[in-house]
């Protein structure tokens, strides 16, 4: 059983072609992108807050 040597390659080439995307992305991207997450998580974390709050102040 010979392995099939053109997926191989393209399956390399995939891979190659990833990771010239995370290289072309500059440092001003990456910062963004991690801001944006931030963010979100920030967010996120204060509804759960504020839900937790009403729910206390419902119960007593």
């Amino acid at each position: 059983m010979r392995p099939d040597f053109s997926s191989l390659f393209k399956k390399a080439q995939k891979i190659g072609d990833n990771r010239l995307k995370l290289n072309d992305l500059d440092s001003a991207d990456v910062r963004t992108l991690v801001e944006k997450k931030k963010t979100s998580i920030h967010l996120s974390l204060k509804r759960n807050v504020l839900s937790v709050q009403k729910t206390l102040a419902e119960s007593k």
